[in-house]
């Protein structure tokens, strides 16, 4: 099958407007790194599924000392654009420019990362995939920062910018609730802890976990 996110995709979808966790990318990376100083727990390890521009890749380099990073992105254009960047060149870093669903992970699920990035990427897969896609997630990463535009998002965002993605698949936020829960567990804005990984959660008061 063609892969449709190349320089079309990019050009009508980033050119002309401001896409959340890209022009923003520190103040989500901020909210990140915040978030687990909080409960003691030090970001050692990544995974970024879907990098785009690698604005959010590169701002978790800068600010978290990282000893392994893993950058995934379907797109041959913005693999190609990430690797003759300066940033990487300081970090332990490996590319892959593969669908996430057909990357080999054994060797993941023996040594997960701390934290899967996978910023607005969802709305992309197909629903008969998903379940997959997230069951995947939870065996090789102990935390996922997740965004997800939902129908509702899309309705918004065409009333109030005119933006609309053709590419996307426009789902009911019900839809997605339903394949997370059984995987991971909610423990913030955007935060989720794997269930297959995560025994003892991180948070420990009742009232603010999700099941």
């Amino acid at each position: 099958m063609k892969n449709q996110f190349e320089e079309e995709y990019f050009n009508e979808v980033f050119t002309n407007f401001l896409i959340d966790g890209d022009y923003n990318a520190k103040f989500h990376i901020n909210y990140i790194l915040a978030y687990f100083e909080l409960f003691e727990f030090k970001i050692k390890s990544i995974l970024e599924i879907g990098f785009g521009n690698g604005n959010m890749l590169e701002e978790i380099s800068k600010k978290a000392k990282l000893d392994r990073i893993i950058a995934n992105e379907i797109s041959e254009l913005k693999t190609k654009e990430l690797l003759k960047k300066r940033f990487i060149q300081k970090q332990n870093i490996a590319i892959i420019n593969q669908n996430f669903l057909d990357i080999e992970t054994k060797y993941l699920e023996q040594l997960p990362v701390d934290l899967c990035i996978c910023n607005s990427v969802l709305q992309y897969i197909e629903e008969e995939k998903l379940d997959s896609f997230l069951n995947k997630i939870s065996r090789i990463s102990k935390y996922v920062y997740l965004t997800i535009p939902t129908k509702k998002d899309f309705q918004n965002l065409k009333i109030r910018l005119n933006f609309e993605d053709k590419y996307a698949f426009q789902r009911e936020k019900v839809l997605y609730k339903n394949f997370i829960q059984k995987y991971f567990r909610t423990i913030g804005t955007n935060l989720l802890e794997s269930k297959f990984l995560i025994n003892d959660s991180i948070l420990k008061q009742e009232f603010y976990l999700s099941n």
